[in-house]
C-alpha cells in the first residue's frame, strides 16, 4: 500500500506528454482508458458502445472513481 500515488499527489502535467493519447469510456463494462491509437471497440470487452471523452472529462472519471474508494 506505501507505493500507491493519492490522487492528489499525482502528477497531472503528465498530458503535455500524453498529448497524443486518446481517452475512452466504455458504456457497456463501465471502464476508461487511454490509447495512442484511435479505438474502434473497448480494449476490456471488445463492445462497440465506446465514446472518447475529452482530457478534462477522463481525468473527472478518474477523480471520481478514486473518491469512491
Amino acid at each position: 500500500m506505501k507505493h500507491l500515488k493519492k490522487f492528489e499527489s499525482y502528477d497531472l502535467t503528465q498530458s503535455e506528454e500524453n498529448s497524443n493519447c486518446c481517452h475512452y469510456s466504455c458504456d457497456e463494462c463501465d471502464n476508461i482508458w487511454k490509447s495512442e491509437e484511435e479505438c474502434d471497440c473497448c480494449k476490456y470487452c471488445d463492445s462497440n458502445e465506446i465514446e472518447e471523452l475529452h482530457e478534462e472529462e477522463w481525468n473527472e472519471l478518474n477523480k471520481m472513481r478514486l473518491e469512491n474508494n
